[in-house]
């Protein structure tokens, strides 16, 4: 037999903190110029600064990964120069291509250009050169074991 009502602390805690902020969000939009818009806007900043802020905590930790990574890389796993500047032009060539081929307008003059378009246009460079050196460290991969094994028949 329960003799006390029911009391829930928790619900009762909840119900009171929900009242308390409605009852803070009134009383600033009442008294703020703008009411509501400013809060949202204030609100937005700080949001967009707490992205912005973890966007650059994860470039930071990128850099930090790479850097160890690439300390612990072999030299002769890494592409020649020559191959790093052939993959390059052939990123810019493919991505004019690209740009020619659906006629995406990137220079001032033209109708429909968007400073958006640059940034389809360095992700198409970025994408076709980490494709292009995959290829050939793959390729030349290839080639030195062939030339390894030909070395070791002889």
């Amino acid at each position: 037999m329960k003799f006390l009502p029911s009391f829930n602390l928790k619900t009762k805690i909840k119900d009171s903190a929900n009242a308390l902020v409605d009852l803070v969000g009134m009383a600033v939009q009442v008294t703020v110029p703008g009411g509501g818009s400013v809060i949202c806007f204030a609100l937005g900043k700080v949001v967009v600064g707490m992205v912005l802020a973890c966007i650059a905590a994860a470039v930071v930790m990128r850099l930090i990964w790479r850097r160890k990574r690439a300390d612990h890389v072999k030299s002769q796993e890494r592409l020649p120069v020559w191959a790093q500047i052939v993959a390059a032009l052939l990123a810019l060539v493919g991505s004019g291509t690209l740009v020619e081929m659906t006629k995406l307008p990137v220079r001032f003059d033209q109708p429909g250009f968007a400073m958006s378009n640059w940034l389809i246009v360095i992700v198409a460079i970025y994408l076709l050169n980490s494709g292009c050196r995959s290829l050939l460290k793959t390729w030349l991969l290839r080639r030195s074991e062939e030339h390894s094994s030909i070395k070791h028949q002889k």
